[in-house]
């Protein structure tokens, strides 16, 4: 199984909120075990302006450099042209960048891993609170 990282599991630790012990240990544990990490395209970029405006663009070059350079997690974009038709009707249930995650572990068969409580009520797609997929290593 791919897993699929939301934004927010990565801006625990980039920016060492209140569960950033428990995202990087994830991380580590997925790495370690060799299950595919993805993070999608909108979420690299929206880590990238969030550590830009809170002068931590070294943080964010570190990250890069250590996780998307090392192959250790990839990233996962939609298509334009043939794959984001529906954000526009998926828009009425979720805001922008939820939708595109969503989306994306739809189309692409992914599961998310999100401190995100918003996506706990989508019955299509596996979402997975950090601690849960802990368990299972």
């Amino acid at each position: 199984m791919s897993y699929l990282l939301d934004t927010n599991i990565f801006l625990e630790i980039l920016l060492e909120q209140h569960k950033a012990k428990i995202c990087k240990e994830l991380i580590v544990k997925m790495i370690n075990k060799g299950v595919p990490i993805f993070i999608s395209d909108f979420s690299f970029f929206s880590i990238a302006i969030k550590l830009a405006k809170a002068n931590k663009i070294d943080e964010f070059m570190d990250f890069k450099k250590e996780l998307i350079d090392s192959g250790y997690v990839r990233i996962a974009r939609l298509d334009p042209k043939t794959e984001f038709e529906e954000i526009a009707n998926i828009l009425k249930d979720f805001t922008f960048d939820d939708a595109y995650q969503y989306l994306l572990c739809r189309l692409k068969n992914m599961e998310l891993i999100t401190l995100d409580s918003d996506f706990y009520k989508v019955e299509d797609i596996k979402v997975h609170h950090p601690e849960d997929i802990l368990k299972l290593f």
